[in-house]
């Protein structure tokens, strides 16, 4: 063996050493790194001014749930939709406590519920200190933390959909 292939032997040996302890690392997002960025839970907590501890979104934007929903069943699409963004995720992997996910029936997508409500952002929230969906029409609410709406989660037949 030759002095350049020796020398190439041991460029070449360094390059194995790292693939192999990255494909050893993988990509499991259950493991724990240091110094990196663990994505934003989907929904969180916050205390927002007049409708007090309310679930949020990632951004940090109220949550709300539509009263007229039967069953966790999302019902508002189309220019409700417009009005009330669903909330939604890629996948329902990681979701905490009271969190599941529900499939649109517009496209899909999985949306997130909260004790079985479809969660919704209000289009007239401009920051993450609004919450100013809360009550609209007498249907819509923002989701107190202890599970519901701000008020009783009966329906009391009126249908005003907040659009």
């Amino acid at each position: 063996m030759g002095r350049a292939s020796v020398l190439e032997g041991m460029r070449v040996l360094p390059v194995l050493a790292i693939a192999a302890l990255l494909s050893a690392c993988g990509s499991s997002a259950s493991t724990p790194t240091t110094g990196a960025t663990r994505p934003k839970a989907p929904v969180s907590t916050a205390s927002k001014a007049k409708v007090g501890d309310v679930v949020v979104d990632a951004e940090g934007f109220t949550l709300y749930r539509f009263t007229a929903e039967a069953q966790g069943r999302p019902t508002c699409t189309g220019s409700c939709a417009s009005t009330w963004p669903p909330a939604t995720v890629k996948d329902d992997a990681g979701l905490p406590a009271h969190v599941a996910t529900v499939k649109r029936p517009d496209g899909g997508e999985l949306q997130l519920t909260y004790d079985g409500h479809p969660l919704y952002r209000y289009s007239g929230d401009q920051s993450k200190a609004d919450a100013k969906g809360d009550g609209v029409g007498g249907q819509w609410y923002a989701v107190k933390t202890g599970g519901g709406g701000t008020t009783s989660t009966q329906d009391s037949g009126k249908r005003s959909y907040g659009y």
